[in-house]
């Protein structure tokens, strides 16, 4: 199967994949057959790719399998439920309610500890206006993907200064915790704030705003340790002080905070909105780049994070400079941004080349 743009879906292809409601509901099962009808209800649902049944099979693959993710999308959504019920008591979010996360957190681990980097696509094969859901989930998985693979290289670094590469489980464990946590406190934010389909007024900001210390707030504290509730409370906060609840900057934003925010703004930059499409991962590197060079976010771990989400993952789909489709069927990750691709030709064969968008050309690869 391949991932394939909504927007380029011909009237016959087959789905690959099943595509779910915010609540773990088919809205169309694998093996429908699309017609133009059904891909415009998809971009009108803010779907903007779906796995395809054709090309090379297992080409690409969802980070995590259909079982986790709907586990996964069920358990967040119990989550805020629990949280909204919390906030009409001015309570806290109920320990049993945390504690169903953890086996979720151990599934997600599972998924993508072998999954290799350049084959992976997060799904975006949910409607729209189920982001903070899908987000959520989201935000984990890419949370712990950056996490493996900068201990692995690099350790953590514990409260004495000491750089350590043991008990790591552990502390993937927690960190998977407090990302897929960290948006809770939108259980906050009423519906037409949360999925307002514009920019939001000041008045409207500054309550999305408020969104990091009620999830903070929200958490069982006398459970839930000081690094969980970090991520809630500053994933929004920056290294230049430029960002919220408190605008605090450099070393005292802790680390697994810095994962969450390169994670959620990778994919908020990615994901699509009813008014407005998602940006490509290539786009949305440049952008996380951009912002680490600004010293806003953590340059160590955006190169961390660059080492595991390929610009062009495997089995995508790009329009090359002069209009020929293509899909990504290789990619070196010590060189991500030149993929192999499989161009289809307007004679009806195909050519594998490397793709050089830079330089808008292409380098045929050698036989």
């Amino acid at each position: 199967m391949q991932l394939t743009s909504t927007v380029a879906l011909e009237p016959g292809t087959m789905l690959a994949a099943d595509i779910f409601s915010d609540s773990g509901v088919p809205l169309l099962r694998a093996g429908a057959t699309l017609t133009d009808r059904i891909r415009e209800r998809l971009l009108r649902e803010g779907i903007d790719s779906v796995w395809v049944a054709g090309g090379d099979d297992g080409l690409g693959t969802d980070a995590l399998t259909l079982e986790t993710r709907r586990k996964a999308t069920r358990a967040v959504v119990k989550t805020f439920e629990a949280s909204g019920e919390a906030l009409a008591t001015a309570g806290r979010l109920p320990v049993t309610a945390v504690q169903g996360l953890h086996s979720v957190i151990e599934a997600i681990s599972q998924d993508i500890a072998g999954a290799p980097a350049a084959a992976i696509a997060l799904s975006d094969l949910a409607a729209a206006d189920d982001f903070t859901h899908r987000h959520s989930v989201n935000v984990c998985v890419l949370g712990l993907m950056l996490a493996e693979e900068h201990y692995r290289a690099h350790g953590w670094t514990d409260y004495e200064g000491n750089v350590r590469h043991d008990e790591r489980e552990p502390r993937m464990r927690q960190l998977g915790l407090g990302l897929i946590l960290h948006d809770i406190g939108k259980a906050v934010i009423p519906d037409e704030v949360l999925n307002k389909p514009g920019k939001l007024d000041d008045d409207e900001w500054e309550l999305m705003k408020t969104h990091a210390m009620v999830g903070a707030r929200l958490l069982p504290s006398e459970s839930m340790p000081i690094r969980i509730i970090a991520v809630v409370r500053d994933h929004h906060e920056r290294l230049d002080g430029s960002g919220y609840p408190t605008g605090k900057g450099g070393e005292h934003i802790h680390e697994f905070a810095r994962i969450a925010a390169i994670a959620d703004t990778f994919d908020a930059i990615t994901a699509s909105r009813p008014y407005s499409p998602g940006k490509s991962n290539a786009q949305a590197l440049q952008i996380i780049r951009e912002c680490a060079d600004r010293g806003q976010l953590d340059t160590k771990l955006v190169d961390s994070f660059c080492r595991v989400v390929a610009p062009y993952p495997i089995g995508t789909t790009i329009t090359l400079d002069d209009g020929r489709a293509a899909i990504v069927v290789e990619v070196d990750m010590d060189d991500p941004w030149h993929p192999t691709v499989r161009a289809s030709n307007a004679d009806g064969s195909s050519s594998t080349e490397r793709y050089a968008p830079e330089c808008h050309g292409f380098a045929p690869v050698a036989a």
